[in-house]
Order: structure tokens, then C-alpha cells, then sequence
């Protein structure tokens, strides 16, 4: 063979080599690329089994709020938990096509959006707040959701059916090519590629076993279309329907062949204006995805309401639309029956006995029904949007109230608030109209729980509250006689069964209400006057008494008998005949003791009256003696018969009775306690007309035959002469121990001044002290002096008038120095004004120094204050401290002589200082009064008779 045939024939099949090479690469390649078909049927079969799940799960939801049934609600809750896991697959697996990737990603957020508005709604109706449910069930957010799902899956469905028929088309335009290219390569080859015909003809094959996969993806996805709960309609450019599931075969009452190829304006009438250019113009006017309300017409005629979503999409074969539809002639039902259930309600609120008023947020008035109208009086076709709701509620006060109840607080404005209340204390006044209401309030919630309206029911209960008040007050009245009574109270029947009793009997014999009821009464009757009781209880029920009364003996549950007054009476019925005997039973047991006792008291008290060392005399209220002792006719010279029935003024002399007439008098009359217990001093007169100096006591009682009262006198000559012994002594130990103490205060002063010579510290020291010693006990003899002229009556007060600032000024001049040296702060302040008081100069000075020095005895640290004013028509003198204080105790004692001796008086001083203060204000009419605490200090007051210029 020749080199060049050779480089021929190597040519030749080295050609046929690289053309059985690419043969076989473009088989290899459209085997690859047929994996397409079952990605497209997956998305296909996953967006209608996601739709149809999620058009189930919402009907469900329907469901369940319409009937409140837990297995639509179980159900629901299930198919949201499947359709939550598939969309989370989903994005685990994104689709390849971009286009596809971006709407199914908006696809899977809206479906998502749903499902979490299913679990809001069933959470709501799980919180009781169905009727929030129900309203974001007609929100418009919520249908336009709805249309938007549809629309999607519609147009990705109708997207993927235009993707598979293009696709297909394309692929057999391809291997019709590539037959051809082939065919024309085998004649040349056939003898050389023998091996490669093989190949392609197994190639061949397997591409007519992918091409029968995709006629049953087909099958399937037509079989998925056919199952959906809605209607799907295909159109073309024209309008006219080019393909449809069973569902509008089913919605339409007709068969595909009689639907094929009709226009859909023939089958669809528009609801509204809009929807007209969307059927008749679907090419012109539809742009995008669209969801209409429309009207179909069915085979037979029959006209329904359908819910429309229509979505245009193009091939390369042209311009389609993919309808939806849905009969929505249940949701119109379900929505007229809404309305109608609102106009009854209306109704309803018009036709009750109560007032009912809803308020707008604004404050506006959104309904009143026709009793608020008749209540405010507003006329009966009034509009709400008319009513001024601040003119209904100027006459609504409080009861009890001066002021119309402030808007914020009526249950209306509180329901606004969120607030549920009630309340039963509001009226109505017009003029002498008085209306009683009982009001509740609550709020009207809405969508996402916001308070749309507040609700407001008003009652009127003037004539309950009339009736109620009468008949509480009648039923108390009668309760509390019987039951509360002091006195104890039965119903008994004939035969003595109690039939009531009260608690004032059950107490009486000590036995429970409960075991007394159902048992006669006669069981706790002494034996001995059961059979006397039974027999005028006899002739009681035989109406031959009216009534009777008797004095008995119960026994009670311890055995012990008490003696009782039974007044006993019939209740009758309309015709008068005896229901029941009536009781009243009067425990008179401590009145029989106390007579007994009594007698025995008299007894008691005659024998000790004969055997007392004083004398005791009884009188009665006006004043008679009624009894008189043994040891009083020994002091007073009379004898009991001579002094009885006679005036008690005859054992006194003439001005003690006159001294004390009226106290005796008033306390005989009236038992005036500021007497009884008081030992009063007096002077007593003797029959021979002798007198003497006595101490009496009255106590009085109170017996049956009235008000007595009983004097102890005892003879005090002997205690008085040895008093006035000790006075005069005091008297002239103070007068003769003031001078040389005076005198050797005097020469301590004038040792202290250096007019004796120079002294050391330590004389100074002993000096000052002395100095001091010698002061108080100045101090002490010229108030034991003044006692003494106190208790034997020789001070008098010699009253002037004075300017108050310059007594003061008098009192504080021997202590701001003392004060001062003693760390102390002295404060000292009063008016400028001329302020006179009617005062014993002297002895006022007196008084306020000896206040003035007690405060500064028990003050050791703060202030010492002085000041004067004008109050209430006196002049007033205030001396306060930060000292040590007093207690309630010493405060009660503080001004009486014998507290010197007592603990309080062991700092300094004899004590004395107070009670003297306090005798010679009270000589000049003044009045001093003190406050104290513990710890905190004390303050004097001083009220001095004022001077009115």
C-alpha cells in the first residue's frame, strides 16, 4: 500500500475515531442532563402537596373557631408541625434556577407568615379571645397573604408545567438532529464503526426509557392538579381556556370538553368595575399576579361567588394566564351571618330593662340603646355620633357625694383603661329626682388587644334599693329584738317544743342553740313549777288568757336553778287561731340574791357601824339623816332618834355648811363624782353648840328605794394642834435662821471679791463651794418660811398692774450668768408691744425664778428658753429646757407637797420650789400647766390675768 493511500486511510480513521468520540460524548452529555425531569416534578408535586396541606390545615382553623371543637384544632396544630418540617427542608435544599430560587424563598416566607397567624389565632381562642381571632381572620393584611400564596404556587406551578413542555420540544428537536447527524455519519463508517452503531442504538434506548419517564412525570403532575382542592384554569393570550383540573370541571358543573377552548368571560361575570377589565382584557390589563372577587356562572345557570387569583406568564410558544379559583359562597354566609348576629344584638340591647352606653378611645359616643335614651333623656332617634357624652354625665354623682363624679373615675372611662368594675353606689339627680344606679364597666377589645370601646351597663335599682332598705331594716329590727335581746325570748308549739330561741335564752341555761330547738321546754323546768306552767299554757292555746305572767324556775345545764319572770303570749294566724306561744323570760336570779344579800349586807353593816371608833351618818337624797351611830352620838351629843329625818347642816357649824352647801347639795341630787372618796375638813357643831375641827368622807349607794349616802366624821382637834405646833415652829426656825445665813453668804461674797485680803486657788475653790451651799440653803429656809405662811393661810397677794417683759426680765437677771458658766444656751425673746398683766409682782417673780431654777437643775446640756406673748386673751410666760424630762407619773404628782421627800428630789433642793410656784400663781388667778417627755426636755406655761388697755 502506498505512503499516500496510507496517510489517507490514517486520516480517514483517525477522522472516524474523532467522530465516534464526539458521538459518544453527546450521548454521555444528554443522559446527564435528563436528570432535570424529576427535579422539575419534585418542585411541582412539593408546591401543590404544601398548598394543599396548607388550605386543609387553614380550614381547620376555620373550623374550629366557628365550632370550638379540639379535634379541629389537634388537627391544625398537626399539619402546622408537617408543613414547619417541610419548609425547613426546603431550605436546606434551594432549587438551582435562580428565578425559581427568589420566589420560592418570598413562596416559603408568606407560608410561614401564615402558619405562625394560625398558631397567634389559636393561641388567642386558647386565651379566650376568640373574638380578636375572628377579626384578624378579616384583616386585609391577611387575605392579601392568602391571594399572594395562591398566586405563587399557581404561577411557579404553571412555570414548571411551560418548563417541561418547552423543554421537552426542545430535546426532541435535538435528537432528531442528532439521528440525523448519525445517520449520515454511519454510511460512511458503517463497516469501520461497526462497535460505534452498537453503542448509539443502546444510547437510543435509554433515551426512549427517559422519554417514557417524562410522559409519566406528566401523568403525575396532571394526576397532583387533578387532586387539588381548587379550580386551575389555563388561558392563552386570546383568553380562551387551553387546560383545567377536575376541581374546575367540579366548581363549573361541566365536563373539560365542554370547557376547552371557551372563552373565560364565559364562564366568570366581574363582581366590581375592576375585575370587568381583568376578564374581558386579561391580555391588556393583567400584569403580574392578581387576586379578584368575581362571580362564576355554572352549566346549569347558577351564579356563585368565587375568589379569583390571575397570573400571566409567557413561553416561547406565547403568552399565557393560570387561573385560580375558589368558591368562597361559605365565607359570604359565614360573613352575613356575622352581620346579622350583630343587627340582633342590637336588637337585643334595645329590647332589655338596662342602659347600655359604649364610649369611642376619643371619648365620643359610639351607642346608646334605647333605655340609656330614656334614662338621659335624649330623644329616641337621636344618632350616637350626635350625643355629647359630657351632657350625659353632669347629673351622675356619687352617693353621698356634693361633686358629679369626675369623668376618670366612672366605670366607662375605666373600661377605656383596661378595667372591669361594678359598682353599686352612683345616682342619677335631677332637680328632687333622685335615680339609684348600679353600673358595670368592661372593655371592648380588638385586634392585637387593643381597646377599641368601653362598655357601660346601667341599672336602675331605686325601687329595689327601696324595697331591700325596708325590708333589711323590718327583718333587722325583728332579727335584733329576738336574737340580740338582753332578755331571753322561745316560740314554742302547744306541747312546749321549742321552735326558737334566742341568745340571750340559749346563754341563760348554758346549752347550744342547736340541742335546745326540737325539745319542750318544760325538761328544763324545775318539777315543781312545770305542772302550774303546763296549765296556763293550756289555757292560752285555748284562748281562755291572753296572755300570762309568772315567776319560775329553770334549770340549767350545770343544775344550778335560776329563778326567771315568764310573760307569755300567742302568735296567731289570719283566721286568730294560737300558731305558736311567745315568751319572754327574765333572768331575775341576781335580784333574788341581791335582796338576800342585801339583807345580809345591812345586817353586816349595822354591826359594824355599832362597833366603829368614828361616827357614821346615812343620808338620803335630800339631805335627811337616816341613820346615825353609836360613836357619832358620842362626839356630836345627840342621840340617834333626835337626829333622825333631820337636815345633815345641823352637825355642821354655820360657815362650814355654808362653806360647802352647794358641793353637798349637788352631789345629794345628782351624785356628782367629784365628791365621793374626798376627804374634806370642816368644822363639826355639838348639840351644846360646841364646835371642833372634824375630816369627813361621803360614799353614797344605790338601792330600791333610791340614792343614800353614808359620812365617816372623825375628830382631828388633836392632829390640828399638833400641825399648828409644827407650823409655828418652821416658822420661826426659817425666820431665825434666814438672817445669819444671809450674813454668811455675805461674808463668803466678800471674802470671794478680795475685800479680806488675797486668797489661794484653793480657798477660792473651797469658798465658791461654800458660796453655793450657802445659796440653796437660803433658797431652802425661805421656801420652808413661805410654806409656812401658805399652810396657815396668812399669804395674801397684793395685785397691781405690771408690764409682763420687766417680771421676766426680773426673773432672768439672777440666772443668765449661771446658765451661760454652766456651757448652757439661754435663749430670751418676746414682743416690744406693752403687754400689763394684773399680777403680785414679788410673788410672780417668785414663782417663774423657782420654775426657772428647776430647769436649770436637771438641764445639763442644750438650751434654756424664756419667752413671753399674748395668747387667748392672757399674758403668757413659756420657760423651756432640753433637760432630762419627766414621765407620766411625775408629771401626775409634780405640784404637791409631798413629792419633796420622794426620789425626784434627791439632785438639790428640798423640792419645794414647784408646789410653792405653784401656790402663789394660783393665789393671783393664774394658770401654769407643763409638758414633758423622757429624755427630751419639759415645758412650763404660764397664763397671767391680762389688762385690755
Amino acid at each position: 500500500m502506498s505512503s499516500k493511500l496510507k496517510m489517507i486511510l490514517g486520516s480517514f480513521l483517525l477522522f472516524s475515531l474523532l467522530l465516534g468520540g464526539f458521538v459518544l460524548f453527546n450521548l454521555h452529555r444528554l443522559e446527564d442532563d435528563s436528570s432535570w425531569l424529576d427535579r422539575t416534578h419534585s418542585t411541582i408535586h412539593r408546591l401543590q402537596r404544601t398548598y394543599s396541606d396548607l388550605t386543609e390545615a387553614q380550614a381547620n382553623y376555620l373550623s374550629y373557631l366557628l365550632t370550638h371543637q379540639t379535634r379541629y384544632k389537634e388537627t391544625c396544630l398537626s399539619q402546622l408541625q408537617a408543613l414547619r418540617k417541610d419548609l425547613d427542608r426546603t431550605e436546606r435544599t434551594p432549587p438551582e434556577e435562580p428565578l425559581l430560587g427568589k420566589e420560592m424563598g418570598r413562596w416559603e416566607t408568606l407560608i410561614g407568615q401564615k402558619l405562625d397567624s394560625i398558631q397567634d389565632g389559636l393561641d388567642d381562642v386558647a386565651a379566650g379571645r376568640s373574638d380578636r381571632a375572628l377579626a384578624l381572620l378579616q384583616e386585609r393584611s391577611e387575605k392579601t397573604r392568602d391571594q399572594e400564596i395562591k398566586s405563587l404556587t399557581t404561577q411557579m406551578i404553571g412555570t414548571q408545567i411551560w418548563f417541561l413542555k418547552t423543554r421537552k420540544a426542545f430535546e426532541e428537536l435535538n435528537n432528531r438532529k442528532e439521528l440525523r447527524f448519525l445517520a449520515v455519519g454511519g454510511v460512511g463508517v458503517l463497516l469501520l464503526f461497526g462497535l460505534a452503531s452498537f453503542l448509539i442504538d443502546r444510547q437510543m434506548r435509554e433515551k426512549q426509557a427517559l422519554l417514557a419517564s417524562l410522559r409519566s412525570s406528566e401523568e403525575k403532575f396532571r394526576f397532583l392538579s387533578e387532586a387539588a382542592h381548587d379550580a386551575f384554569l389555563i388561558a392563552d393570550e386570546k383568553g380562551h381556556i387551553i387546560d383545567l383540573n377536575l376541581g374546575a370541571q367540579e366548581l363549573f358543573g361541566a365536563s373539560e370538553s365542554e370547557l376547552l377552548g371557551l372563552p373565560i368571560s364565559g364562564i366568570l361575570r366581574a363582581s366590581d368595575a375592576e375585575a370587568v377589565g381583568a376578564i374581558d382584557g386579561l391580555l391588556a390589563e393583567t400584569v403580574g399576579t392578581r387576586t379578584l372577587e368575581m362571580t362564576g356562572q355554572k352549566k346549569d345557570g347558577t351564579r356563585f361567588p368565587l375568589e379569583g387569583t390571575v397570573s400571566h406568564w409567557t413561553s416561547q410558544n406565547g403568552a399565557y394566564f393560570t387561573v385560580v379559583l375558589r368558591d368562597i359562597t361559605e365565607r359570604k354566609f359565614f360573613i352575613k351571618t356575622l352581620l346579622a348576629n350583630e343587627h340582633r344584638l342590637f336588637q337585643f340591647l334595645d329590647a332589655i330593662p338596662v342602659a347600655v352606653l359604649v364610649r369611642e378611645p376619643n371619648g365620643g359616643v359610639y351607642f346608646v340603646n334605647r333605655k340609656a335614651k330614656e334614662l338621659f333623656r335624649i330623644g329616641s332617634e337621636a344618632l350616637p355620633s350626635t350625643i355629647r357624652y359630657p351632657d350625659l354625665i353632669r347629673d351622675l354623682y356619687q352617693v353621698g357625694g356634693a361633686q358629679p363624679m369626675p369623668d376618670q373615675e366612672l366605670p366607662s372611662s375605666r373600661a377605656l383603661a383596661g378595667e372591669r368594675t361594678h359598682r353599686d353606689d352612683l345616682e342619677l339627680r335631677r332637680g328632687n329626682e333622685v335615680i339609684s344606679l348600679e353600673v358595670w364597666g368592661a372593655p371592648i377589645v380588638g385586634e392585637k388587644g387593643r381597646i377599641k370601646f368601653g362598655l357601660s351597663a346601667l341599672m336602675d335599682i331605686t325601687q329595689q334599693k327601696r324595697s331591700t332598705e325596708s325590708l333589711r331594716e323590718r327583718e333587722e329590727f325583728f332579727r335584733n329584738i329576738f336574737e340580740e335581746g338582753p332578755i331571753g325570748m322561745i316560740l314554742s308549739l302547744k306541747d312546749g317544743t321549742l321552735v326558737n330561741a334566742n341568745r340571750a335564752f340559749a346563754d341563760m341555761l348554758g346549752i347550744p342553740k342547736r340541742d335546745l330547738l326540737g325539745h319542750p321546754f318544760y325538761r328544763y323546768t324545775a318539777p315543781e313549777d312545770a305542772g302550774t306552767e303546763k296549765a296556763l299554757d293550756e289555757k292560752l292555746f285555748d284562748r281562755l288568757l291572753p296572755k300570762y305572767e309568772l315567776e319560775k324556775r329553770f334549770v340549767d345545764l350545770k343544775g344550778e336553778v335560776l329563778w326567771c319572770k315568764v310573760s307569755a303570749s300567742t302568735i296567731r294566724d289570719p283566721q286568730d287561731e294560737p300558731l305558736f306561744r311567745l315568751a319572754i323570760i327574765e333572768n331575775i336570779t341576781e335580784q333574788k340574791e341581791a335582796a338576800s344579800a342585801l339583807r345580809e349586807s345591812e345586817e353586816r353593816f349595822r354591826a359594824l357601824a355599832e362597833s366603829a371608833n368614828d361616827g357614821i351618818i346615812s343620808a338620803d337624797a335630800a339631805g335627811r339623816i337616816v341613820f346615825f351611830n353609836p360613836s357619832a352620838e358620842r362626839l356630836l351629843g345627840y342621840t340617834s332618834d333626835e337626829v333622825r329625818g333631820k337636815p345633815i347642816a345641823l352637825l355642821m357649824s354655820p360657815a362650814s355648811w355654808e362653806g360647802n352647801k352647794e358641793l353637798i347639795l349637788r352631789y345629794f341630787s345628782t351624785g356628782d363624782p367629784t365628791l365621793p372618796g374626798r376627804i374634806l375638813e370642816l368644822t363639826g357643831q355639838r348639840k351644846d353648840g360646841s364646835q371642833f375641827p372634824a375630816e369627813i368622807s361621803y360614799f353614797s349607794s344605790r338601792t330600791p328605794g333610791g340614792l343614800f349616802f353614808t359620812s365617816i366624821l372623825r375628830d382631828i382637834t388633836d392632829r390640828k394642834q399638833l400641825e399648828e405646833l409644827k407650823d409655828d415652829l418652821i416658822s420661826v426656825v426659817s425666820h431665825q435662821l434666814k438672817t445669819p445665813v444671809a450674813q454668811v453668804n455675805g461674808f463668803i461674797e466678800n471674802m470671794l471679791e478680795g475685800l479680806t485680803g488675797e486668797i489661794t486657788p484653793s480657798q477660792r475653790e473651797y469658798l465658791t463651794e461654800m458660796r453655793s451651799i450657802g445659796e440653796e440653803n437660803y433658797r431652802l429656809i425661805s421656801d420652808l418660811l413661805s410654806l409656812s405662811k401658805i399652810e396657815r393661810g396668812v399669804l395674801q397677794a397684793d395685785l397691781q398692774p405690771e408690764p409682763i417683759r420687766q417680771i421676766v426680765e426680773l426673773t432672768a437677771r439672777d440666772y443668765a450668768d449661771f446658765i451661760r458658766e454652766k456651757g448652757l444656751e439661754f435663749l430670751f425673746h418676746g414682743p416690744d408691744q406693752d403687754i400689763r398683766v394684773l399680777v403680785d409682782r414679788n410673788k410672780t417673780v417668785e414663782a417663774l425664778r423657782n420654775i426657772l431654777n428647776n430647769a436649770f437643775k436637771w438641764t445639763d446640756h442644750g438650751s434654756i428658753s424664756l419667752s413671753w406673748g399674748i395668747e387667748e386673751g392672757f399674758g403668757v410666760v413659756e420657760i423651756a429646757d432640753t433637760g432630762v424630762g419627766m414621765d407620766d407619773p411625775t408629771l401626775k404628782g409634780l405640784f404637791n407637797k409631798s413629792r419633796v421627800l420622794g426620789p425626784e428630789a434627791g439632785r438639790s433642793g428640798a423640792g419645794l420650789g414647784l408646789y410653792i410656784a405653784k401656790r402663789f400663781l394660783d393665789l393671783q388667778n393664774a394658770v401654769i400647766s407643763v409638758s414633758s417627755e423622757r429624755g427630751k426636755g419639759s415645758t412650763f406655761r404660764i397664763k397671767l390675768p391680762l389688762i385690755r388697755s
